[in-house]
């Protein structure tokens, strides 16, 4: 009680646009499923149980850069 509400501070300037081409369709999709993974838990079958894909995305992110893509804006 008694204060007042601070000013907004002004939006920070716009990003420039990435440069770097789009994913190849198949790497998109292979993103698609690291990201939409959900195993790790016991799987079952005759390997095991299921690997947790998340544990992938670190190199996946790296082989993206390393070809000089970008990962997509709606993954």
């Amino acid at each position: 009680a008694g204060l007042r509400p601070a000013r907004a501070a002004r939006r920070p300037a716009r990003a420039p646009d990435d440069p770097r081409p789009a994913l190849p369709a198949p790497a998109a999709r292979r993103l698609t499923t690291l990201l939409t993974d959900r195993s790790g838990g016991a799987g079952g079958g005759r390997r095991g149980s299921s690997p947790d894909l998340m544990e992938l995305l670190p190199q996946w992110l790296a082989a993206a850069a390393a070809h000089g893509y970008a990962a997509p804006p709606q993954a």
